[in-house]
């Protein structure tokens, strides 16, 4: 990895909360190991812990805790009764791909053909709803528009879309700003304490289409009347969307991977057949790292109208050919990204004293505005400080940022405003825009508003343990208890494990010039194999070493039908 090329100092381990000895860990599971993770949640009592592991069926969910559901529901029926025309606006990400993808199936199982039109715009017409897609659906003679995963905040073109004729339902879940949209918007955020707040954009579409079949209408005829077969859907989503796998989230994903993994839609098997990754064996992290980059690669660096279209494709000739495209552009995402990731490198070891700055700031000719957030986030990784990248285009640089817990980037990116021609975001994220000749000006304020002491940035690198293991648990026996926790991701994270004294039986250095270290911990019977990527340098470090201290994630190996125990490690030191 290019940016493996830059020093990391060596992480800081905490070790897991002790629990109490008063403490009766039964009352939260029977498994201790998982008694002891649950607390270390903050989990107390049996009702809790219950909560935590529900996985109930999703379709016991209540659709009319949602703001504003009914009137949205009213307005939808009355489209169905008069077959009017209907333009489903969805963002270009992953959750707005797959929630236009629900909906369209939804209203076109429910509805005469030809009377739904789903749009989604391209980066370069910016974020949220665009003036460009409205007067498109308009002159398709739509008279209801339904914008799914954006829209809360867009007051201006909303505002368009009703000139031109159109009613505007919005089905959203981002945060509502201080002049939101004049329509019916139907957003859990409205409502937090008595909604579902974790719910993402394909969520929120989900109940929406819920509350269509609970009122009498045919939304499952193109899946043979199976309501539950769009859950995939819902799960692909979710997880790529980033939403906290709790609450009513849990429920949908852990269902939604089921039918995924037998699921007939000829765009998911696509999907997953491009990533090279079995339906059936998909897993949350699969979404995340696969077959989520994928949607979003078209979004990020092409049109994401022909991911949107392998979605809905009906027969796997359809969904193979749009698939083709999808896979060009996650491998133009790839290459770009690696090209980006090797200048920012360069350009951070070529800057005096970077291990002290407390903000980086960085811009290139060529770094595509789609790809400079995920990379800004791999720099926040790697050197615990808040990072704002940014593309040079005709004199104007424009850029995301993403920070560090603990650091509000959007506080830090405000004492720059008189230098800035735009400027959003939050706490851990952000966009800026400005001339690019006001950058080293941008750069000294931004690096002067983050050297406050109360911040201490850089932030020195921290591993959280979730849990110490010892020899007599390297069995794969270990991860059928964990599955009690599954469906794992943001917010029901795969703990990490630390274990101290193992013995080290083999060290190893293995793919492409030997730049993966490969241990084997143990003995005979239970034995673990550790894997770090990058880290073949570090084997000398191991020279000599009888036990060493490790910590990873676990996960299972099949290899030739045979499963063992492994951990990709996150670091290692020798024992004292």
């Amino acid at each position: 990895m290019p940016l493996s090329i830059i020093p990391r100092p060596q992480p800081i381990w905490i070790e897991p909360e002790p629990i109490p000895e008063d403490f009766d860990w039964r009352q939260l599971h029977p498994q201790r190991l998982i008694a002891s993770l649950l607390y270390r949640r903050g989990i107390r009592t049996a009702e809790e812990a219950a909560a935590v592991l529900d996985c109930s069926d999703p379709n016991n969910l209540d659709y009319h805790r949602l703001p504003n559901i009914e009137a949205a529901l009213d307005r939808a029926e009355q489209a169905i009764a008069a077959n009017e025309r209907i333009g489903i606006f969805g963002d270009y990400d992953a959750d707005g791909i797959t929630s236009a993808t629900l909906l369209t199936r939804a209203l076109r199982s429910a509805m005469p053909d030809g009377v739904i039109t789903p749009f989604v715009p391209d980066r370069t017409d910016g974020y949220g709803v665009s003036e460009r897609g409205l007067r498109l659906l308009a002159e398709r003679g739509c008279t209801l528009l339904i914008a799914v995963d954006t829209g809360t905040n867009d007051a201006r073109v909303i505002a368009l879309a009703q000139q031109l004729g159109m009613d505007v339902i919005v089905l959203d879940h981002h945060e509502v700003g201080a002049h939101p949209a004049q329509c019916i918007i139907v957003n859990p955020k409205l409502a937090p304490a008595t909604s579902y707040p974790e719910l993402v954009g394909v969520g929120v579409t989900w109940l929406f289409a819920m509350g269509l079949l609970d009122r009498g209408h045919d939304i499952a005829r193109l899946d043979n009347g199976d309501v539950s077969a769009m859950l995939d859907l819902v799960a692909i989503g979710t997880v790529a969307d980033v939403g906290t796998l709790r609450g009513a989230n849990r429920a949908l994903v852990a269902h939604g991977l089921e039918r995924l993994h037998r699921s007939e839609r000829p765009g998911t098997k696509a999907l997953a057949r491009f990533s090279e990754k079995p339906l059936a064996q998909v897993t949350p992290e699969d979404i995340s790292f696969r077959l989520g980059p994928r949607l979003n690669a078209t979004g990020r660096v092409a049109s994401p109208d022909k991911a949107l279209k392998m979605m809905l494709a009906e027969d796997d000739d359809t969904a193979d050919r749009y698939g083709v495209f999808v896979e060009q552009c996650n491998a133009n995402r790839k290459a770009q990204t690696d090209q980006i990731m090797n200048e920012v490198a360069l350009k951070i070891l070529a800057t005096p004293e970077w291990e002290q700055l407390p903000i980086i700031a960085l811009y290139g000719d060529h770094w595509s505005t789609g790809l400079v957030g995920p990379i800004a986030s791999k720099i926040t990784e790697r050197l615990g400080v808040p990072a704002i990248l940014m593309q040079h285009q005709d004199g104007v640089l424009t850029g995301s940022g993403r920070s560090v817990p603990g650091v509000n980037l959007l506080e830090i990116i405000s004492a720059a405003e008189s230098l800035l021609t735009r400027y959003g975001g939050h706490a851990g994220a952000g966009g800026v825009t400005l001339p690019v000749e006001n950058y080293h000006a941008f750069v000294d304020t931004i690096t002067a508003a983050a050297s406050q002491p109360g911040l201490g940035l850089p932030l020195p690198p921290t591993i959280q343990l979730h849990a110490m293991l010892d020899e007599r648990a390297f069995q794969v026996s270990i991860m059928e208890i964990l599955e009690e926790l599954a469906p794992f991701g943001h917010g029901n994270d795969f703990p990490t494990f630390g274990v101290k004294g193992a013995t080290l039986r083999y060290v190893n250095t293995v793919g492409r010039d030997g730049a993966h270290l490969k241990l084997t911990l143990g003995s005979p019977g239970r034995e673990l194999t550790a894997i770090m990527w990058g880290a073949g340098n570090r084997s000398r470090e191991l020279v000599g070493a009888s036990r060493i201290d490790v910590c990873g994630k676990l996960s299972v190996n099949v290899f030739q039908g045979q499963r063992s125990l492994q951990m990709f490690m996150d670091d290692f030191r020798v024992s004292q």
